[in-house]
């Protein structure tokens, strides 16, 4: 059941807890380059409020859905050797580090993922349910960089962990400029990927159909089980109503619908990529966040 924890925080969380077993992880910072591929799916609100009239049924006809689109999704990222940074509602933001000796190769596997990815999308073209056919149609962005990563938040409360950088924003940014059905990788992307079929260039990004010779798949090494004396501060990072379920070894989750007040908080001014004190920074105010959802 441990195991089971590998799926609430990204891989180079979990290697760090490895590295410091036992110890909050509340203040360390990594920071590493890597290719960032954003992907984002249009049409799942619509089923999401459909079903939604037939409540649990509805709710469990949907995470069915949900599952037979984000498992494969997440078995590409995995089996190119990409990390699951975060989930966005139904986007996918997938980190790929790479030093200076891996860079192409990692670029190039980077890109492929996408590719497949998108090539995938045909098999949710029309999606049969109790209320009609729905389609999928998803868009990816690809940059690169140097990321920021680290983990806030009140131990007593919620643990966060934080991905950020300018290379990220980048990735959104070209997935922006994406159409339905497309790949877009920033132009400084295309000295590493190799030859390329291009569709259509505009303006700092390219719309890339595929690779000319395919990249090989690479996984990351697969990680043990968490340190036991972790785990206080991984349960912090999911809800305590699935964090008693998975002590309890109780593997299936309830699938419903629930009526909820969202507030969505847009924050700038952090210098990711230039403040020596910025998880400081974040841990300040975040902090305050979390505390203030809380009450």
């Amino acid at each position: 059941m441990n195991q089971l924890w590998h799926s609430f925080i990204p891989y180079h969380v979990t290697e760090d807890f490895h590295a410091h077993p036992g110890l909050s992880p509340i203040g360390r910072v990594q920071r590493f380059p890597a290719v960032i591929l954003f992907s984002d799916v249009s049409g799942f609100t619509n089923i999401s409020e459909a079903l939604a009239q037939f409540g649990r049924q509805g709710a469990e006809e949907l995470t069915i859905i949900l599952n037979s689109y984000f498992t494969p999704m997440i078995d590409l990222i995995k089996n190119y050797g990409g990390i699951v940074g975060k989930f966005g509602g139904d986007a996918i933001t997938a980190v790929f580090p790479f030093t200076a000796q891996t860079q192409q190769a990692t670029t190039r596997r980077a890109i492929q993922c996408a590719v497949d990815m998108q090539a995938s999308m045909k098999q949710y073209e029309a999606i049969s349910t109790r209320v009609g056919t729905f389609n999928l149609a998803m868009k990816a962005g690809l940059a690169a960089g140097t990321l920021v990563c680290t983990i806030i938040g009140d131990p007593d409360i919620r643990l966060e962990y934080i991905i950020a950088g300018s290379a990220l924003d980048e990735s959104a940014e070209a997935e922006h400029h994406a159409n339905r059905g497309e790949v877009i990788v920033a132009n400084t992307l295309l000295p590493y990927a190799g030859q390329t079929i291009i569709h259509e260039t505009r303006g700092q990004f390219t719309s890339i159909s595929r690779l000319v010779r395919p990249a090989p798949a690479k996984p990351l090494p697969k990680l043990p089980p968490l340190p036991e004396e972790s785990l206080t501060y991984v349960r912090r990072f999911v809800h305590p109503s699935i964090a008693s379920r998975i002590q309890q070894e109780q593997e299936g989750f309830v699938n419903e619908h629930r009526k909820v007040t969202v507030i969505f908080a847009r924050f700038n001014s952090f210098a990711y990529d230039t403040d020596p004190n910025i998880e400081a920074r974040l841990q300040e105010y975040l902090t305050q966040v979390v505390q203030i959802a809380q009450r």
